[in-house]
């Protein structure tokens, strides 16, 4: 089935699109080749400039470090007058005599040259002040009495100039990098100056007017500029013209090769010389005589295919046709099959699952069958506690009854209690009363009512207590009868109760009779499903294993007409391929043709 996707993958791969949708830009290949040539003999140039540059900047610097030695070498010889100027600076003495006379004029001959901006001198160690640090300032090549100030005055050094003044203390001289004050754009010489014994006294220093080099450096860097912009011009000019003159075959054969690619295979190219452009037109007209012999062999070959590819469309339609129709029939079944295997398979589960319900059913009878029996000896049992709960309630009731009635007497004998101590209460009061005429009399009587009186008091005092005493037991009493009324009240509502209870229970008697006799019939129906159960399921089983045997059949004729239907759909798509692979060969046949009907051979 493979053999037209293989087929149609070679064509495609082997097919060329002959049309475009846009022009490509193109450029002259001298405008090309100049504009590239040019490009690098500006870079060259620019470097050659660049290097010029560098090179006259190195040379003023070695220039700077010269004129610094010369300048040390005579700052050294005259190192006796240099030592004693920093003594007298750093002892703070007068600053006169020989070395602020001479040095002033030495320092101030070193300025001859126009690059030379200042000449100083300043003491050897960094004095430190305030966070800070300092140097003092020991000798200028200036005016004496116009600078006289500033001599023996501290100068602070940034960490530009401290790194300066390190490497001059360590290589013995050197060169700042290049900086800008308020005074101009400068570069400076420092070097110490030492004694015999090769400890630095001071430490010259020569500021060199930067701004003088940097002058110097652009008008160099103009005129290089000028004169190179005037080489590259006539280079550029030199080469144009040999590229012109060198390329104007090619221009000619790039004609020529255009006229080709529009389809006329008839032009040649004249050969005048045996040089690589005549060799290359040699070789191209051998290739368009090659090419108009392959185009009329492809025009004659586009036609016969052309006819043949429309032949074999025809059939691949016929036979298409033909191959739905079969297709179409087979499928059909096949969904009749299916749907029919499907029914099956629903009625076997369905009979599977009707007999493991009868199997559930015929233990849930025999379940219940037991249960009902186990019911009715709970029922019978029951029946007889409810006979026993009913003369329990009687007996409960007649307690009861009694209950209220002593309940009742308890009431009374309280009630009369209560009588007696309110009569206690009275008689107490009424001896209190007396004993208090009695100790009223005895302090009448005086000496001989004494003992009378104690008499009276003590009487007085038992009086009290029997009061307090009476008082008690009737708050006690008080209690008691209300707590009785309660009980009497409880009780009579629970002899209620009982009575109701044992009504209800009578009830509940006759209630589990009708119930035992109920579950009974219900026993026996029971047996009646549980066999009637056992039959169904015997018949549900028989059923089942015929519609496995109908299932097997059905899933094989399903099988059997789902693999005619899949053999179908692929000699269907068999036939779609071809037919597609005839109309696509068709249609490159017919673009062949087109093709390579627009080259011109004869």
């Amino acid at each position: 089935m493979g053999f037209p996707l293989i087929g149609r993958k070679k064509l495609l791969n082997t097919r060329r699109t002959t049309k475009r949708s846009k022009k490509e830009k193109s450029r002259s290949l001298v405008f090309t080749s100049s504009l590239f040539l040019s490009a690098l003999i500006i870079i060259v140039i620019g470097l050659m400039i660049s290097l010029s540059i560098r090179d006259q900047r190195g040379a003023y610097f070695h220039q700077f470090d010269e004129y610094g030695k010369v300048f040390k070498s005579i700052t050294q010889q005259n190192e006796p007058l240099v030592a004693e100027a920093t003594k007298t600076i750093l002892e703070h003495q007068p600053l006169e005599g020989k070395p602020f006379e001479e040095l002033p004029n030495i320092l101030n001959s070193m300025k001859s040259n126009h690059m030379v901006a200042d000449v100083y001198l300043l003491t050897p160690d960094i004095i430190k002040k305030d966070g800070k640090e300092y140097l003092y300032n020991s000798e200028y090549g200036r005016d004496p009495v116009e600078y006289a100030e500033e001599l023996g005055t501290l100068y602070e050094i940034d960490s530009e100039f401290l790194k300066s003044y390190e490497d001059a203390m360590r290589n013995g001289s050197t060169l700042t990098d290049v900086y800008t004050d308020k005074g101009g754009t400068f570069i400076s010489y420092l070097a110490p100056i030492n004694d015999g014994s090769g400890k630095p006294v001071a430490l010259l220093g020569v500021d060199f007017d930067y701004g003088i080099v940097k002058k110097e450096l652009q008008r160099i860097l103009w005129t290089n500029i000028t004169v190179g912009i005037f080489f590259v011009l006539m280079l550029i000019g030199l080469v144009v013209f040999i590229l012109r003159k060198m390329l104007r075959p090619l221009a000619r054969l790039a004609e020529v090769s255009e006229h080709a690619s529009k389809g006329d295979l008839t032009v040649e190219i004249p050969v005048l010389n045996h040089n690589e452009i005549g060799k290359a037109a040699n070789s191209f007209n051998q290739m368009i005589s090659g090419l108009r012999v392959l185009t009329h062999n492809i025009q004659n070959s586009s036609n016969e295919v052309a006819v043949s590819s429309s032949q074999l469309q025809e059939s691949a339609a016929q036979t298409e046709a033909a191959t739905q129709e079969i297709t179409g029939a087979i499928q059909n079944i096949a969904v009749g099959l299916d749907e029919q295997l499907r029914h099956t398979n629903e009625c076997q589960q369905s009979m599977k699952e009707m007999g493991m319900g009868i199997h559930k059913i015929v233990d849930a009878s025999s379940v219940v069958s037991e249960l009902a029996s186990v019911t009715a000896d709970s029922a019978n049992a029951g029946m007889k506690d409810i006979e026993t709960t009913v003369a329990q309630m009687s007996t409960i009731e007649q307690n009861l009854k009694t209950s209220v009635e002593a309940i009742h007497g308890l009431k009374k004998l309280s009630d009369q209690v209560s009588e007696m101590v309110t009569l206690i209460g009275s008689i107490a009061n009424q001896t209190n009363l007396l004993a208090l005429n009695a100790s009223i009399e005895a302090s009448r009587a005086g000496e001989h009512g004494k003992g009378f009186a104690v008499v009276a008091q003590e009487i007085r005092i038992l009086a009290e207590r029997s009061k307090i005493s009476s008082e008690k037991i009737t708050d006690l009493l008080h209690g008691i009868s209300d707590h009785t009324s309660k009980t009497v009240v409880s009780l009579d509502k629970s002899m209620t109760e009982a009575q109701a209870g044992t009504h209800i229970a009578n009830k509940a008697g006759q209630t589990f009779s009708s119930i035992v006799e109920s579950i009974q019939k219900v026993s026996d129906q029971i047996d009646e499903v549980s066999a009637a159960s056992e039959q169904l399921s015997s018949g549900s089983e028989l059923v089942a294993a015929s519609l496995t045997v109908l299932e097997g059949i059905a899933d094989s004729s399903s099988a059997d007409s789902a693999h005619i239907a899949a053999s179908s759909e692929e000699q269907l798509a068999a036939m779609q391929e071809v037919a597609n692979f005839a109309a696509m060969l068709y249609g490159l046949a017919d673009e062949l043709k087109q093709s390579v009907d627009r080259f011109r051979v004869k």
